[in-house]
């Protein structure tokens, strides 16, 4: 339907609520999944699960999208594992549940560092295999990214 059949999609956070419902609308249309996150029990289970839903391919491999090192280092193996990736869909993101007027400096480099820092990492990692190619990029973001969550 939208030319997904069989080709690789990446989804950084691709184990949490945004990421997951990303990769089960592209199950739904044919694609094939690669979903990252830092915790592996929980990605290799969201990944088993949505196999058996959906009757697709489903990777996970753990990625800290902070390490730029890592996220060159993942591009590079996934694309020798698969060959072409389609699509990198970055979502990992964090939203603290404190109020602003809460955040330590540490606080504030942690969410900058996997808000900013994991959303451009790897599109840099993936970009260098994409370019040239009918491949698509898409970033996310969520109400956090735009909302203080209180004073």
């Amino acid at each position: 339907m939208l030319g997904l059949e069989d080709k690789y999609c990446v989804i950084t956070g691709g184990s949490g609520g945004i990421g997951q419902a990303i990769a089960r609308k592209l199950l739904e249309f044919g694609a094939k999944v690669v979903l990252t996150d830092l915790d592996e029990a929980i990605g290799q289970s969201t990944a088993k699960a949505l196999a058996r839903r959906f009757g697709g391919e489903v990777r996970f491999h753990v990625l800290d999208v902070t390490d730029f090192n890592a996220c060159h280092k993942f591009a590079d193996d996934i694309v020798d594992e698969v060959g072409a990736v389609h699509g990198l869909v970055t979502a990992a993101g964090i939203c603290m549940a404190s109020a602003a007027s809460d955040y330590t400096p540490e606080l504030w480099k942690q969410t900058y560092s996997v808000n900013v820092d994991g959303t451009f990492f790897p599109i840099l990692a993936f970009s260098r295999h994409m370019m040239g190619t009918d491949a698509s990029i898409v970033t996310v973001g969520s109400i956090c990214g735009s909302t203080v969550t209180s004073p």
